[in-house]
């Protein structure tokens, strides 16, 4: 993945990080002191080449930490890898995503501790729940770490709760947003199904619950949030 990566990057940021590669064989290295040399010298895109390099050549305790290094200081600027799946896998210290079903508590620590923008987190672990499914081992996990705070609950019979966890409500509230699509209602535009939204809201047809409380969520905060997307969109 690093290194698919890499071909994507400026032929000038991947011949500086050859440079500092080589030149890291002969001599210890100091990973901040390297990160914070070539940002200030050559920029975001550079740190970035530099630290997938050190990853792609198996050198994965600098790259890493140089991967922290650039997501705290030039997260903005990260490189394209594909999707999200993708870039858990970078921001996680794996192969793939397929492998943190191993250790999946230990990935999700990481995208805890790492300096990430709430909604780029949130993406993460929606992302994490989707592809590793709602297996228990998932679950467990997104609770461990005070991720799985708020889950949707439908109020009508024969209606399943929907499985995903969510680490508040403002991430729970844009997260349905933008996958609640009622019936009749696929090709409408995000403002009328945020309309239906409100109404499923206001009647209490869906409620947002909390996990630690086992209380569900005030729906007028909840349609306050939604009507923030709508002017949003």
């Amino acid at each position: 993945m690093a290194k698919n990566a890499l071909q994507m990057l400026g032929r000038k940021s991947r011949e500086l990080a050859q440079r500092e590669f080589v030149a890291s064989l002969s001599r210890p290295i100091n990973s901040l002191t390297l990160a914070q040399k070539i940002f200030a010298r050559s920029g975001p895109e550079a740190l970035w080449t530099v630290a997938l390099t050190f990853i792609a050549e198996g050198v994965p305790e600098c790259g890493y930490a140089l991967v922290d290094f650039a997501i705290e200081h030039a997260g903005q600027e990260a490189p394209e890898l594909g999707c999200i799946a993708n870039y858990m896998a970078l921001y996680g210290n794996l192969d793939t995503l397929n492998s943190a079903t191993k250790n999946t508590r230990a990935l999700i620590y990481r995208l805890k501790a790492l300096p990430l923008e709430r909604a780029l987190r949130t993406e993460l672990l929606v992302s994490l729940q989707m592809n590793l499914g709602g297996a228990n081992i998932t679950r467990d996990a997104l609770l461990a770490t005070g991720f799985g705070l708020y889950q949707w609950q439908w109020q009508s019979e024969g209606l399943t709760d929907i499985e995903m966890l969510l680490p508040d409500a403002t991430a729970a509230v844009a997260w349905l947003s933008h996958s609640y699509v009622p019936a009749g209602m696929e090709q409408a535009s995000l403002r009328s199904k945020l309309k239906r939204l409100r109404e499923a809201l206001r009647s209490e047809e869906i409620t947002l619950r909390s996990i630690e409380t086992n209380q569900a969520e005030d729906p007028v905060k909840l349609i306050e949030l939604v009507d923030q997307i709508a002017l949003g969109g």
